[in-house]
This record gives C-alpha cells, sequence and structure tokens, in this order.
C-alpha cells in the first residue's frame, strides 16, 4: 500500500519546497500549500524566478495586468502580498520581504528546484569541459529528472512571463544537449541518433542540437545521412531566417565532405573542388591552373557542372587563378556563399577548407598547399568587437579586408602585397592602397613600408577578426 505523508503541523514547519519546472507548488513535508488565487501564485512565480533579487513593483503590476492596469494596481498588488504571508508565514519559508524598490524573496531553507537545476548543469558541464563525461552523465540526467512538465505550467499563458519562460524551455534544452555531448564523448552515439533526430525535427533552427545528431550519424558510420541532414539544415535555416548555417555546422560540413575518398587525387599536385552529384556520389574536380578561369553552373558546358540544381544558373560563377590563389567570381542573380559570406556580382579569394554554396549545391575547395590542418573557424574576441570595427567599411575596404584575411600567414610572396591584392580583386592598385592605408589607420596598423599589409592582417586577428 503507498506510504501517505502525514500531513504537516504549521506550527513547527517541516522541509519546505518550491517547485517551478512543473505546475507551481509549495510543498511542506511532501504536502503542498494552497497558495490562493491565481495572480496571487503569480506575484510569487515572478519573486520566485528572481532568485531573491527584489522585484520592483512597477514590474510587478506590469506582470499582473499589463496595460490595463487598474487605478487600484497598488494596493490589489499590496493585497496579494499580504495573502502570501498568510499563507508562507505560518511555514516561515519563502518568506516574502519588502525590499526596494519592490519586494522579493527569502530563500534560505528553502529548497528550490529551479536552484537544483542549474547546480546540476553547472556539475555537468565542468566535468564535460574537464574531459570526464562520464561523470557529465549523471550530472545532466539528475537536473532534467526535476522537470514534470513545462515551467510554471499552470501560468504558462501569462504574458507578463513569456520572455522567462521561454528563457527556461531554453535552458532546458541546453541541458538535453549537454546530456547527448557527454553521451556522445561516452561512446554512444548509435542509441542517441533517434533522440536528436526527434529533437531535430521539434527545434529544426537549433544548430548545435542539428550538429550533434550530424555527429552521432558520422560516427555510426552513416556520413551520407549526416550530410543530408545539414543540407536540410539549410534549407530551413535559409527559409525560416534568411540565413547560412553557423560555423559549428560549416566545419563540420568541411570535416565530412574532406574525410571521404579522393580517389587517388594528389592533393599536393593540384587543388579540387569536391561535392556531391544528384545521386549522392562524391565527385572530385581538380582546378587546374592553364585552364583558368573554370566556370560552375547549372549548364552541361561548364567545367564543373550541376545540372541537377534548379537553383544553379547556367553560368553561375567562375574559379580564377590569381599568384595569391583561386578567387571565386560570382556571376549570377542569386549569388554565391563562401564560408557563409554572400558573394553577389564580386569576387572572394577562397582559403583552403573554404565551404562555396552554389545554388543548394555544397563544395569544398581544397588548395594545392602542402596538406595542413583546416583551422577551425573562430569566432571574434568579444561579440561586439566586429561589429565596432567593421561599421562604415566601404565596399572596397570590406572586400580588401577580406582578401588580406583569406591569406595565410607569409602568403604574400613573389610581388609586391598591393599589387598581388589589385590582382585578386581586379581593381587599380590605386584604389588598394587608398583601402589598405584606411583599413591600417582604423586598425591602428602601422600605414608605411612593405610590411603593411602583413602587419594589418595581423592587427586585424588580434582585434578578433577571423574573417570579414
Amino acid at each position: 500500500m503507498r506510504r501517505v505523508p502525514a500531513a504537516p503541523d504549521l506550527l513547527t514547519p517541516g522541509r519546505v519546497e518550491c517547485r517551478m519546472l512543473g505546475p507551481l507548488e509549495v510543498r511542506v513535508g511532501g504536502w503542498p500549500l494552497a497558495l490562493g488565487g491565481r495572480k496571487q501564485r503569480l506575484v510569487l512565480a515572478t519573486l520566485l524566478l528572481a532568485g531573491g533579487r527584489a522585484v520592483s513593483a512597477e514590474r510587478l503590476v506590469d506582470v499582473l495586468w499589463g496595460e490595463d492596469a487598474p487605478p487600484t494596481a497598488r494596493n490589489t498588488l499590496q493585497a496579494h502580498v499580504s495573502g502570501l504571508r498568510r499563507v508562507l508565514g505560518p511555514v516561515g519559508a519563502p518568506a516574502v520581504v519588502r525590499r526596494d524598490p519592490g519586494y522579493a524573496v527569502d530563500l534560505a531553507g528553502v529548497d528550490l528546484d529551479l536552484a537544483r537545476f542549474r547546480a546540476a548543469v553547472d556539475e555537468g558541464r565542468a566535468a564535460l569541459a574537464d574531459g570526464r563525461p562520464d561523470a557529465a552523465v549523471p550530472a545532466f540526467d539528475s537536473s532534467l529528472a526535476l522537470w514534470s512538465g513545462p515551467p510554471l505550467a499552470d501560468l504558462a499563458s501569462e504574458p507578463g512571463l513569456a520572455a522567462e519562460l521561454r528563457a527556461l524551455e531554453e535552458d532546458r534544452l541546453a541541458a538535453v544537449a549537454g546530456r547527448a555531448e557527454a553521451r556522445l564523448a561516452s561512446g554512444s552515439s548509435a542509441a542517441l541518433i533517434a533522440e536528436l533526430t526527434e529533437l531535430t525535427a521539434v527545434h529544426p533552427l537549433d544548430e548545435h542540437l542539428r550538429a550533434l545528431l550530424v555527429r552521432g550519424l558520422s560516427r555510426a558510420g552513416r556520413p551520407a545521412d549526416a550530410l543530408g541532414v545539414l543540407r536540410a539544415g539549410r534549407r530551413v535555416l535559409a527559409e525560416e531566417l534568411g540565413a547560412d548555417p553557423g560555423a559549428e555546422l560549416r566545419d563540420l560540413e568541411r570535416a565530412l565532405l574532406d574525410a571521404e575518398d579522393l580517389r587517388g587525387l594528389e592533393r599536393e599536385a593540384q587543388p579540387f573542388l569536391l561535392h556531391r552529384d544528384a545521386s549522392g556520389e562524391q565527385r572530385a574536380d581538380p582546378l587546374d591552373p592553364a585552364r583558368s578561369p573554370v566556370t560552375i553552373g547549372r549548364s552541361p558546358g561548364n567545367a564543373v557542372a550541376l545540372p541537377w540544381d534548379r537553383e544553379v544558373s547556367r553560368l553561375h560563377a567562375r574559379l580564377e587563378c590569381t599568384r595569391l590563389g583561386w578567387v571565386l567570381v560570382d556571376v549570377s542573380r542569386n549569388g554565391s556563399l563562401v564560408d557563409g559570406v554572400l558573394v553577389r556580382g564580386g569576387r572572394r579569394l577562397l582559403r583552403d577548407g573554404a565551404v562555396l554554396r552554389i545554388g543548394d549545391t555544397v563544395l569544398l575547395f581544397r588548395s594545392a598547399s602542402p596538406a595542413r590542418p583546416v583551422p577551425r573557424e573562430t569566432g571574434p574576441a568579444t561579440a561586439e568587437a566586429p561589429v565596432s570595427l567593421l561599421a562604415g567599411l566601404s565596399g572596397g575596404e570590406h572586400d580588401v579586408l577580406a582578401t588580406v584575411l583569406a591569406v595565410p600567414a607569409g602568403g604574400f610572396t613573389g610581388a609586391r602585397p598591393e599589387d598581388l591584392l589589385a590582382e585578386v580583386l581586379a581593381l587599380p592598385v590605386e584604389r588598394i592602397d587608398e583601402a589598405v592605408g584606411a583599413l591600417c589607420r582604423r586598425f591602428g596598423a602601422p600605414d608605411a613600408g612593405p610590411g603593411r599589409v602583413p602587419a594589418l592582417a595581423e592587427r586585424a586577428r588580434v582585434l578578433g577578426l577571423a574573417s570579414a
């Protein structure tokens, strides 16, 4: 027979639990307290979400009534606070206290499930960062076991809490992703694929979940399925957000394409483009400098023909060989993407490992330079750095900076760097000189001497710009 806990004697309080990861509850000795009407519970939920910090009376009024607050809103708010104190006072916790500019809850002695959830997630992340995935999995498991439904499920329709509830759902999803990452690191990829497939279907715009699914499929020996998941991600991001995948998915796509059999093509001898045709077969198209420019398009007459892709123009782009390397020249209506950057009617120097998107087809560019690891795309030093540094650049300055950053260290050899940049961008060298000078002054690089272009590249990277 199920044992029922004895009803608490409110004059001798027992263990107090506050539950938010599901319907709002305050339990004493295992028994729920009657917290009053909806608005009274809404006040308590708002204070608990603040985790002991003060919530202004103005914010509480906004949560309770929004723009329809009555003239008596402040008095009614005080009445709800008094009602909570009558319910919680005999228990002793959580105490609702007056704290400028409004109210707060004193959580001393209270078992708050949200606090336990966050502590367990932090424990899991720390274990994962320390290379202990076997310890991370139970930590994430315990964090997710605290959830009994949507956060504050009985108040989920309240518009005043919408932002906080979305944030809590995102925290839960991040914990699910953390557990999946830990399980992948522990070697259980095959068992995760079904779960990650379902999660990706429910959250199609979550790039990290999609990346975990791609890793699981790849480790399970299903690279074609992994590439299919990446392509589906490209489509949904383009349709829903008008955006291309971020660095994490692009790095995975590059690694998957590069890991395939190159059919005997000697990388040191000749650069090439790697992609899959309509049947899923991998193709490696060598790039011969003697045949530059190499055309790409839907027409069968192109050197790299993509007749199956209806989003590709008949002549979409061409690749030109310059002294700095191969340059993509877009001649299409819709443009081309190079490492997620749109090139429409312009030119872009291709770095080794660049991911190109022509229509719906993804191609990996590999150079003829000696094999070396392709650097993982890195973000800026701060989130604001690229925005502030790139704001106000002219089109020519932006193109020059992008080209400078695409050239590997020591790549400006054999001629004056400004002349090499002029060849890549098909611009007069005078315009290159002017743009380089403006960029040097903006970024604080020396604006004189034969080494000013390499110095500009080094300075831009120090400031957090991996690309432009």
